[in-house]
């Protein structure tokens, strides 16, 4: 392996999971059905692409993953993290969105609404962090949702 695929091995890949709410402030999750974390449930996100920024990467996983179009959007949290082994920079998003949940991708069965408080389910790594950000109110933002 040359140099600079070992660089490039070592670098962690990008991430970002999207809090949506609908108007019982109950946040959207998924249960996985995948190697990794399978039978969690999970925020609507995945990895950030090559040029992407990370909104433009929430509004585009809620759309591949849901089938809902983000309408406003803000940056809550970023975690460095190891998880299944991998090492990861995750972000957390809150998103306004429209339109209803639609089952799009075969890794999630199906998408529920939870309240967020008391949680009593078994949450993807890097979501329940994100989630754990976000009520505590660490790195979060006290910027209005934008849409950019």
């Amino acid at each position: 392996m040359s140099s600079e695929n070992e660089r490039e091995s070592l670098k962690p890949g990008l991430a970002v999971g999207v809090l949506v709410f609908n108007n019982r402030n109950e946040v959207l999750l998924g249960q996985r059905h995948s190697r990794i974390g399978d039978k969690t449930w999970a925020l609507p996100g995945g990895k950030v692409e090559k040029g992407e920024t990370v909104m433009e990467a929430a509004k585009r996983e809620l759309l591949e993953e849901v089938g809902m179009i983000a309408e406003k959007t803000r940056f809550i949290s970023v975690a460095f993290e190891t998880f299944y082994g991998l090492d990861y920079m995750t972000f957390g998003v809150v998103a306004t969105a429209k339109g209803k949940p639609q089952e799009k991708e075969k890794a999630i069965g199906s998408w529920k609404w939870f309240p967020l408080i008391n949680l009593n389910i078994s949450l993807f790594a890097p979501s329940e962090r994100i989630i754990r950000n976000y009520l505590a109110g660490k790195f979060r933002s006290r910027a209005p949702l934008s849409s950019i």
